[in-house]
């Protein structure tokens, strides 16, 4: 029996005939994430491996004060 003359046009691809998508709900059952605390503990230079205090860790892209005005100085000379 004939749906109506539609059975044609309900192939795999096309159905459910409104959507893909059965519906809106967020695929994964992650809880919400928790703001996590500001690390704390050491930080070493990624360049000489000195300890570096947290302000001048994240301040120079985790490079101490003195290897950040080393990469600055390079950058700046080669740009001229």
């Amino acid at each position: 029996m004939e749906c109506g003359g539609h059975a044609a046009a309900l192939t795999a691809a096309a159905w459910p005939p409104h959507s893909r998508r059965a519906t809106n709900a967020a695929v994964h059952d992650d809880r919400p994430r928790v703001p996590l605390k500001e690390r704390t503990g050491k930080h070493y230079c990624i360049e000489c491996l000195k300890e570096v205090p947290a302000d001048d860790y994240f301040r120079n892209d985790h490079v101490c004060n003195e290897c950040g005005e080393k990469k600055e100085k390079a950058s700046d000379d080669a740009h001229r």
